[in-house]
């Protein structure tokens, strides 16, 4: 064994440990956390007007610090970004991650050296988790395929700005680097065409145990890996792992695989690990596949972040319940509130989850708050969604690439309002209408509101599908400059301009 191998194996070993020990004790670990973050931010601006040095325990915070969404606490934000010390977070901070938020624009978001730390622990979190699964013990043999931005960070009065990977890729260890894939130069490239192109070119005859990207993009890249290895090895090539021989597995993030399960097993075969992951730039990971072939994920709760939830049917409410770890019930599905080692307070990240275990806490991510189906009072959660496409697909061996959902409103009386989805196939259905009549069906089994609508056309008209030619979703993020990285499809259109625009794309 060799000694890079000796010491991944250790700290990989360490760090899952001490995530079995936080989840044998979540209320413990979480207590731990906030007593943390309160003690480290007592002295700022924020925490003297909150009193921080006088807060004990989970309660008294709610009671004394209000909900905040991004809106609420960009101004403090803004002048740290400008040099002031000490405003929710102690010292200055350097960087700030640019996130193109689905429901509130770019945003602009404080990541702390304290942040960065625990980014680094939960890169080990990963890596733990993978060889885990995998049992690969020769993996530091090999090479990690990272897709995501990484463009260069400009600098701007006292910080610096980038996307959240390109931040963190300035504190990867340099002995990480050597396996890891693509380089700086590559990574920094803004062409996402030109990008994945250099990225085959200089890894296809790599040793790659490891990919990791939002799921969009693994099927992209994926694609092109393959028709560059019929070229150099001839048609006998059927799946990457026909290339990259020992690849053990796909990180995904960003959003959910589930939809792109077919056709990745279709590229890869089905004895790769799958692992899903759920981060956002406001604070990091928040949860790891912790199982094979499981859908669900294990919250990290000893690392840097004290969660709050919000039930779902309190969203709207004026004075929503908010309630920790030890609270929250399996089952149900909540919004998430983080409590960071950026200076982040109770802010509403918008991400809703579904916690299918309580021992240990495992949750899936099910929609966003501000974006589902819910223009006509039907409530249908992108996870409905998601779900509705797989079993249409499953029923008529059809494959989906990409899809979005506009809801349309009447413009005549006694029009009924209806959803219009746009997909684009990698795999025809043969009766696109019984698609349509399977996609209605699923989501009214599982959604009650959805259903009601739906009975006797009373409230919603059947849903339409429009059928997108091959490349469209790919042209459409194109022509918005959102290509590539973390940037993904939204699931739900509210302009109608916009579906104007996949239309035209699509002739």
């Amino acid at each position: 064994m060799s000694l890079v191998t000796l010491i991944l194996e250790r700290m990989t070993r360490r760090r899952m440990r001490a995530m079995d020990r936080a989840c044998a004790n979540p209320e413990a670990a979480q207590n731990e956390q906030l007593r943390k973050l309160l003690a480290r931010a007592a002295s700022t601006e924020w925490g003297r007007e909150y009193g921080y040095d006088s807060i004990r325990d989970a309660r008294t915070f709610r009671e004394r610090v209000p909900l905040q969404n991004y809106e609420d606490l960009q101004p403090l934000w803004h002048r740290a970004f400008r040099g002031d010390r000490d405003v929710t977070w102690p010292g200055h901070i350097k960087y700030f991650a640019l996130s193109s938020g689905t429901t509130s624009g770019n945003k602009l978001l404080p990541v702390s050296i304290d942040n960065i730390r625990a980014n680094r622990v939960s890169g080990l979190s990963v890596a733990a988790h993978f060889l885990d699964l995998t049992g690969d013990r020769t993996f530091a043999r090999g090479k990690s395929l990272y897709l995501a931005g990484s463009a260069p960070l400009r600098k701007e009065g006292e910080s610096l700005i980038g996307d959240a990977s390109g931040i963190m890729l300035q504190f990867t260890p340099k002995l990480a680097q050597r396996y890891r894939l693509p380089t700086p130069e590559i990574a920094s490239i803004g062409n996402w065409t030109e990008k994945i192109a250099r990225i085959v070119d200089a890894s296809i005859e790599q040793d790659i145990r490891l990919v990791s990207a939002c799921p969009s993009w693994v099927l992209i890249l994926f694609e092109e890996v393959l028709k560059e290895g019929r070229k150099r090895y001839g048609s006998n090539v059927r799946t990457v792992r026909d290339i990259w021989k020992n690849l053990g597995g796909v990180v995904h993030f960003g959003m959910a695989w589930q939809p792109y399960r077919k056709a990745l097993d279709r590229m890869l075969g089905t004895d790769v690990v799958h692992m899903d992951t759920f981060s956002a730039s406001e604070g990091g990971m928040f949860a790891i596949t912790d199982r094979r072939g499981a859908d669900d994920m294990r919250l990290v709760i000893d690392n840097g972040i004290f969660y709050e939830f919000i039930p779902f049917d309190e969203i709207e409410s004026e004075q929503p319940t908010r309630l920790t770890l030890a609270e929250v019930e399996e089952d149900r599905v909540y919004e998430m509130v983080l409590n960071t080692n950026s200076g982040i307070w109770a802010y509403r990240l918008g991400d809703l989850v579904r916690f299918t275990s309580t021992k240990p806490h495992r949750v899936m991510m099910v929609g966003r708050s501000k974006l589902n189906l819910n223009a006509f009072g039907e409530h249908v959660i992108i996870e409905e969604m998601e779900a509705a496409v797989q079993n249409a697909c499953a029923t008529q061996d059809a494959e989906c690439a990409e899809f979005t959902v506009v809801p349309v409103f009447p413009e005549r009386e006694n029009e009924k309002p209806f959803h219009r989805w746009f997909i684009e196939f990698r795999k025809e259905p043969g009766d696109i209408e019984r698609f349509g009549l399977d996609v209605d069906r699923s989501i009214r089994e599982r959604n009650e509101d959805y259903d009601t609508h739906r009975t006797d056309d009373y409230g919603l008209a059947p849903p339409q599908i429009e059928r997108l030619a091959d490349g469209t979703f790919y042209r459409w993020m194109e022509s918005r400059g959102k290509l590539g990285g973390q940037h993904k499809i939204p699931r739900v259109l509210r302009e109608k301009e916009m579906s104007d625009e996949l239309l035209a794309l699509s002739r």
